[in-house]
């Protein structure tokens, strides 16, 4: 998403936020990125080289984020002087997790067990991401933002990687079974978010459906400029 040439951070006048597996060169003052390219919600239970998917799952990435917090309580505790790319200890009641991971979770291993192998683990997947809100919360987190999944059956990639019957094509050119499964873990996501927002009074807990956005662009792109 961008406002003319910039990006809601930039057009927030916020800066990109650093990874927290580079530090060379990092400015966390703002924040920090524990993201990774192929990441996954749940463990994944085989190798980079194998399959392409990240090992820093979600868990991985929540334990850095707390060696990061105690890290910096540490650094501030010590009292140095002088300036520093660390944030302020208060940063972690203030700051807004952002959660947008489930994909490869759902993508990884359609070749391999297809859609109905995939939708027996994806009530693990929901349930693995509200757990994880919990968690930051009892850490001081307090506002959250959690992204659901995108209508892969949409995707060119799978269009052409996974074999499918003409009569899984929708209208629009999108595998039916995959956008089913997808809507059908947006919903126990949704759910599983619902609840997680009762049992956490002072949280704020968005639930963002980029879904609609991506079907609506997918669907219809002329209208959108595309």
């Amino acid at each position: 998403m961008v406002y003319g040439s910039r990006s809601p951070a930039q057009a927030l006048g916020l800066p990109f936020l650093s990874p927290y597996l580079q530090s060379i060169g990092s400015d966390y003052r703002h924040g920090a990125n524990y993201a990774t390219l192929a990441s996954t919600v749940l463990l994944p239970n085989t190798s980079l080289f194998v399959t392409g998917i990240s090992p820093f799952s979600l868990a991985i990435q929540i334990n850095q984020m707390k060696e990061f917090k105690a890290k910096v309580h540490e650094f501030h505790s010590a009292r140095k002087q002088g300036s520093t790319p660390l944030p302020s200890p208060d940063i972690f009641g203030k700051s807004l997790y952002t959660f947008y991971i489930g994909q490869n979770d759902f993508t990884s291993n359609l070749a391999a067990i297809g859609i109905g192998g995939v939708k027996q683990y994806l009530p693990q997947v929901a349930a693995q991401i509200a757990g994880s809100i919990k968690e930051l919360y009892a850490l001081g987190g307090r506002a959250f933002l959690v992204l659901n999944l995108a209508p892969i059956g949409c995707y060119p990639a799978f269009l052409v990687q996974l074999h499918h019957n003409t009569s899984d094509i929708d209208a629009f050119g999108c595998l039916i079974s995959y956008n089913n499964a997808v809507v059908d873990y947006n919903n126990m996501l949704k759910k599983a978010l619902s609840q997680t927002r009762m049992e956490l009074p002072k949280a704020s807990l968005i639930y963002v459906d980029i879904h609609a956005i991506l079907l609506e662009l997918f669907q219809h792109p002329v209208s959108h400029g595309i």
